[in-house]
């Protein structure tokens, strides 16, 4: 039996292109690294399906996870697996020339971001929006399918199938080893720090649920708290007249043990800076940052 050779689709932004602005990348290494592991795969390389450069300054390991442009990809691979970056009708045609097979690996929100799109005036598709409609497969990770799966196969025609969630904590443990016990989170006596680490870029990972959990748990245990830190909201507590008002209801906030800070690496955040996570998230049970605040304690 012939064994596989599988690229994998990323999109660079930089040549410096960092891990931790999203979870995209990460997964696309990820399911290099488990796809390596299979007995009827041959090889396995990440696609970049932008015209950024491929340098060493990447911030994975270019000889484990080799990195092409699809032109240096489309003659030597037997399947595309179309992750995090899009490939266009050309290239698709291209590929099927050649008898070779394209999966769609579904690993977001793309029904709720359609949906924002378009009520909240938020651009995303421009005027060029393309959906491939030539998959030979769909494959969604188990968080997305309840809410995107028929979105997905109505716009590209396709059935759609549930495939394993995968993670690894290497990129984490890489991030952690300079810091004092390698990150792992040292418990403290006396009141807690609370944080709230939610994105906020978009309804399904928001703020205010869990900052209204911890404002509960304030009122009932208030010398239990030293401090709420909700991170990426700084922009929302100074600028949203609507999020202001809510936040200046809680007696969390009126008591001055609430702050609301800027972005922050999380991986150094939960080593110094804090004692318990709350976190919420609409649908999207599998979460990365669950895993990484669990990893580290």
């Amino acid at each position: 039996m012939k064994k596989l050779r599988i690229g994998i689709t990323i999109g660079l932004f930089h040549e410096a292109e960092t891990l931790w602005n999203n979870g995209i990348k990460q997964n696309a290494v990820f399911l290099a690294e488990a796809l390596k592991n299979c007995p009827n795969v041959e090889s396995v390389v990440l696609v970049n399906t932008t015209h950024v450069a491929i340098t060493k300054q990447l911030p994975w390991d270019l000889e484990r996870w080799p990195t092409v442009t699809f032109d240096g990809a489309k003659d030597n691979i037997d399947v595309l697996i179309e992750l995090g970056g899009q490939i266009d009708s050309n290239a698709t045609e291209y590929l099927k020339q050649r008898g070779a097979r394209l999966v769609s690996y579904c690993c977001g929100f793309e029904y709720v971001h359609a949906m924002e799109s378009i009520l909240f005036n938020k651009p995303s598709f421009g005027d060029n929006l393309f959906v491939n409609q030539r998959y030979d497969d769909i494959w969604m990770i188990p968080q997305v399918a309840n809410i995107s799966a028929p979105y997905f196969e109505v716009m590209r025609r396709q059935t759609a199938q549930v495939v394993p969630f995968i993670w690894s904590p290497m990129f984490l443990n890489a991030r952690t080893a300079s810091l004092p016990r390698s990150g792992e989170y040292q418990p403290k006596a006396g009141p807690r720090r609370l944080s709230v680490m939610e994105p906020n870029i978009n309804v399904v990972k928001f703020c205010l649920y869990p900052t209204m959990i911890a404002e509960m748990a304030y009122r009932e245990r208030p010398n239990d708290i030293q401090l709420l830190q909700v991170t990426n909201a700084q922009h929302l507590a100074t600028e949203c007249r609507e999020f202001i008002a809510l936040m200046n209801q809680l007696d969390i906030v009126r008591n001055h043990k609430a702050v609301f800070l800027g972005r922050f690496d999380t991986p150094t955040f939960l080593a110094e800076n804090t004692d318990i996570i709350v976190s919420h998230q609409w649908e999207n049970p599998l979460n990365y940052f669950y895993l990484e605040v669990c990893w580290q304690g």
